[in-house]
């Protein structure tokens, strides 16, 4: 149905879950209490130990007071009363998220009242005067089922953020093992009493004439019963005589064997379920402190830390199917939770069946409370929702024009269109929502083609209802009913409606269109069962062979970036390019060397489909994964096809780089791959030179292994060994010269270099000169050697080392001068007196 489509016959279907109704009277106002209103709160929690008392009232009447027990009789019919008014009470009691009025409820819950109402009978009130053990005494003890209402007060009392989750459960078994023993103890004395403490009864046998104690005494004497057969298993100074009193202690042992059993069963369970409560609590407290410090009121307060532990509670109960089979979650859910918001929503009509299971399988739930704000207009939705529960209030212009009921899309039409919301979706009641997951559709055109055409629809219907038109429908289409329980007439709700079918429509063309990107997202993410379907609907060959996005990138550059060899074979054979550019200059077989992981195969179905690997600046990009000693994404480039001995602007080579940061690894990776391994670069460095200066004594020894010459020079005349003592690495030294490095031939810049340490008393960089292969007796321009120059200075240890190296001592310079005369030059005598004894020997 077409979206500027506004006309036809209206007519309403009755039972359609999902119709509208263009009544605008208000919803009957009817008088209500708010359970999480602060006073009844307090109340709920203030008459469960007025209710816990009347149920403890019951038993102890019966045992130990009589007719003339006015107090008593007045005390228990006065907790009547209250059990009466506080049943009334909670009748007009609604819940967040409780859309039913009392009348509703009683319709409802009539059975459960009926089942409250024999505990709320005075039967002892007609029993006047027949003795303790008459029927209607008796029946009394049915006070007893207002248990019930302390139970569920307990429970959530065990929800509040102040208190820790294990005083909550040890009050439980408190109140329940008290309970237990004070029942016993009255029932046990009933026994006796009402064979009037006769010879066989337990009271004549162990406590003559307690029948004649006060109160006190009597409930005492029986408690200390109760409790030692709890706690004994049966063995005290007080035990039954009668049969009947040995049948009931029988049955008190087994009943509290079983609570016992049930304690300790239940421990392990009560400190797993504190880790988790224990942690909730601290991000309540938390979030307290943080609201308090922030200067938010105390109302808003209590109102987001219940929120939070609303979100607990329901969170507690929508994961118990997390350690389930996704198919197993999704039929639970598909069958029970959501069925009845699947029954009535319209988004998946025509959906197929996969995919809105796939959809909805990674679906999650989420809560907002009363008054929580959805998603404003103007915004734009982070997420689509399906309404699960409770009621959402329409806002446009600051005017409610509707409320959405269960199954009603929220945020969809924004979101599918990828456009911004148009109006204000506002939490009405407590509402449950199942949230889509991110991307729900998008790997899908053809489905989302129908959805957005499903949400075109209704939009169209939400306007022609606005408009006060009716029902929208047409012969060719089923009638599309937008998913409201009230719609207000509202031009202005009827012109965002017309703006969001525009949006959609758009958004329809736009996924029809699309379809370069939608198969490379197939590609990416190697969707084989989906992309066939697209692939068969394009006709080979022509110009869908280059099919391509905005950036020039083909689906076989997204199946080569994630390492997809099956969808490449596919595209293969439905005759797409291999060999696309893209805008950076990248090819599929360039994105499956660097982009992937384990991308071996597709490297190698490129290579043999597409050749070897050509890119613009290649040596940029193996010196760049040089640098980072990334062997694996290095390995791919060679193999797809890589020059291992491509330069770059300064005629540098990925060896270079991997030698001058010490990879040891990558240089054999690329020596391995024939590599040269004295390539220079525009300074006429070479990779030993960069490792030697760089002390990479590990690189340093490779390069050699494989042949490096170790003499080699840059274009300023410096050889590898003179680099090593730059360097001041004795270990790079000696390997160099291991290596040959120490032929220096006439190595002028070494021998000015050995002057100048010798002149200055550098001891340890003249014997590395030395070792470096600098002729001790190497002259400069003068010829002066630095026999001389030490000489002159008076450097002792330097001629002693020079000396031990072989240096000549008669050496003569231009002026014919030898190291003797340069030191008495100098007037250093000590010195000319050794030079002359080294002279004699």
């Amino acid at each position: 149905m077409d979206g500027d489509t506004k006309h036809g016959p209206d007519r309403l279907e009755d039972d359609d879950p999902l119709a509208v109704t263009a009544s605008t009277s208000p919803p009957e106002k009817e008088w209500a209490i708010d359970a999480e209103s602060k006073w009844y709160r307090r109340y709920w929690f203030a008459s469960a130990p007025v209710t816990l008392a009347a149920v403890a009232l019951a038993p102890l009447r019966l045992a130990f007071c009589g007719d003339a027990s006015t107090g008593a009789n007045a005390l228990a019919w006065g907790l009547d009363v209250f059990a009466w008014c506080d049943v009334v009470l909670l009748t007009f009691v609604r819940a967040p998220d409780e859309t039913l009025r009392w009348r509703g409820r009683l319709e409802r819950d009539w059975l459960e009242y009926v089942g409250r109402a024999p505990g709320l009978i005075p039967w002892d009130a007609f029993a006047r005067g027949r003795g303790p053990l008459n029927a209607g005494r008796l029946l009394g003890l049915l006070r007893m089922l207002r248990f019930r209402r302390c139970w569920a007060a307990l429970k959530e009392f065990g929800t509040l953020v102040w208190l820790p989750h294990w005083v909550s459960v040890v009050t439980d078994y408190l109140v329940f093992y008290l309970l237990a023993g004070h029942t016993g103890c009255c029932l046990f004395y009933l026994l006796a009493r009402g064979r009037n403490f006769a010879d066989n009864t337990w009271v004549a046998h162990h406590a003559i004439n307690l029948d004649a104690e006060p109160l006190r005494a009597r409930y005492l004497k029986s408690l200390s019963w109760a409790f030692t057969t709890i706690s004994t298993v049966g063995y005290g100074d007080v035990y039954p005589v009668s049969q009947p009193e040995m049948i009931f202690t029988i049955v008190a042992v087994v009943a509290n064997l079983g609570l016992m059993c049930y304690t300790v069963a239940s421990i392990s369970t009560m400190f797993r379920r504190e880790e988790e409560v224990a942690a909730f609590r601290q991000e309540a407290t938390e979030l307290t402190k943080y609201l308090r410090a922030n200067g938010v009121e105390p109302t808003e307060r209590r109102k987001l830390v219940a929120y939070k532990a609303r979100v607990f509670r329901t969170t507690a109960t929508t994961h118990v199917l997390d350690g389930f089979p996704a198919a197993v979650r999704t039929r639970v859910l598909f069958e029970g939770r959501w069925s009845q918001m699947l029954a009535t929503t319209r988004l998946f009509v025509d959906v197929a069946s996969r995919a809105r299971q796939e959809v909805l399988g990674r679906a999650t739930e989420a809560l907002y409370m009363e008054g929580m704000v959805i998603c404003g207009a103007g915004a734009a939705p982070t997420a689509a929702y399906l309404l699960h529960a409770g009621a959402v209030s329409v806002v446009v212009g600051g005017e409610v024009v509707g409320t959405l009921k269960p199954g009603a899309p929220l945020c969809c039409e924004a979101f599918f269109a990828g456009a911004l919301q148009r109006w204000t979706l506002v939490a009405a009641t407590t509402v449950s929502v199942v949230a889509l997951p991110e991307g729900a559709f998008r790997d899908d055109p053809a489905d989302l083609t129908i959805v957005l055409r499903n949400l075109r629809r209704d939009a169209n219907a939400f306007a022609h209802h606005a408009r006060g038109l009716g029902e929208l429908k047409r012969e060719d289409d089923p009638a599309y009913t937008a998913a409201f329980a009230r719609i207000e007439l509202s031009p202005a709700f009827a012109d965002a409606c017309d703006a969001a079918v525009d949006e959609l429509r758009a958004a329809e063309q736009r996924t029809e269109a699309s379809l370069a990107e939608v198969l490379c997202d197939y590609c990416a993410r190697a969707t084989l069962a989906r992309a066939p379907r697209l692939l068969e609907r394009l006709p080979r060959g022509g110009r869908y062979r280059d099919l391509a996005d905005y950036d020039k990138r083909s689906p076989a550059h997204l199946a080569a970036a994630h390492g997809r060899t099956e969808i490449l074979r596919l595209l293969d054979e439905y005759g797409l390019a291999l060999d696309g550019v893209d805008i950076f200059g990248g090819t599929p077989l360039y994105d499956a060397a660097v982009k992937a992981h384990d991308a071996e195969a597709a490297v190698d179905f490129l290579r043999e489909r597409c050749g070897p690997l050509v890119v613009a600046d290649l040596a940029g990009t193996l010196c760049r994964f040089a640098f980072d000693a990334n062997v694996a994404v290095l390995q791919r480039l060679l193999r797809a096809g890589a020059d291992p001995d491509a330069a770059d602007y300064d005629q540098r080579r990925a060896l270079h780089i991997a030698a001058a940061e010490g990879h040891a690894k990558t240089c054999r990776l690329l020596l391995d791959a024939g590599a040269p391994v004295d390539c220079r670069d525009r300074w006429g460095q070479t990779p030993l030179i960069e490792a030697v200066a760089a002390k990479h004594l590990d690189c340093v020894v490779l390069l050699l292994e494989r042949g490096a010459d170790a003499s080699a020079t840059d274009r300023g005349g410096r050889r590898v060994a003179l680099a090593a003592v730059d360097a001041e690495s004795d270990d790079c030294l000696a390997a160099v010269v291991a290596g040959g490095g120490a032929d220096a031939g006439d190595d002028v810049a070494g021998a000015t270099r050995l002057c100048a340490a010798a002149a200055a008393g550098d001891l340890t960089l003249v014997e590395r000169l030395v070792r470096a292969g600098v002729a001790v007796d190497a002259s400069d321009y003068d010829r002066r050697t630095a026999l001389h120059l030490a000489a002159a200075e008076g450097r002792v240890a330097v001629v002693m080392k020079l000396c031990e190296h072989g240096a000549d001592i008669h050496f003569r310079d231009r002026w014919g001068h030898d190291a003797i005369d340069a030191a008495t030059g100098g007037g250093h005598a000590d010195l000319v007196a050794q030079l002359h004894l080294l002279e004699k020997h």
